[in-house]
């Protein structure tokens, strides 16, 4: 009895970006065997100016940086979007340990617990 052909699948490693080299100027990698040099101020002087807008409108930076990136300093969007969404996670993370320690602090947990049983606010007295 014949079962049929039987089929091998060849698993490949997960692709990873390597950095070639990193210094104040200049900032290189290979991904997917193709090489990436951008420089290093102007990475560091957008994510700047874009963490500083994202704080103000209280927006995600991922979604500001992503086209720029690949708009003014030619990355594939295969190497930004891991990227913006990696800065996302961490940023995310930060921002709730972030409120979690300032909520012991004054009367946000107070605030917080008042809102969440009566759908409204709590009022001192």
């Amino acid at each position: 009895m014949s079962y049929g052909k039987i089929f091998t699948v060849k698993i490949h490693p997960p692709p990873r970006a390597k950095v070639t080299h990193f210094n104040l100027k200049r900032l290189g990698y290979t991904f997917y065997d193709e090489s990436f040099d951008v420089s290093f101020w102007g990475i560091f002087t957008l994510s700047l100016i874009v963490g500083v807008l994202g704080g103000i409108y209280g927006i995600g930076g991922g979604s500001i940086i992503a086209p720029f990136f690949i708009t003014f300093f030619g990355l594939p969007v295969y190497t930004v979007a891991g990227a913006a969404l990696m800065g996302t996670f961490v940023t995310s993370v930060a921002g709730v340990v972030f409120y979690h320690a300032i909520a012991e602090w004054g009367g946000l947990e107070r605030n917080f617990s008042c809102l969440r049983v009566t759908n409204h606010t709590c009022h001192d007295g």
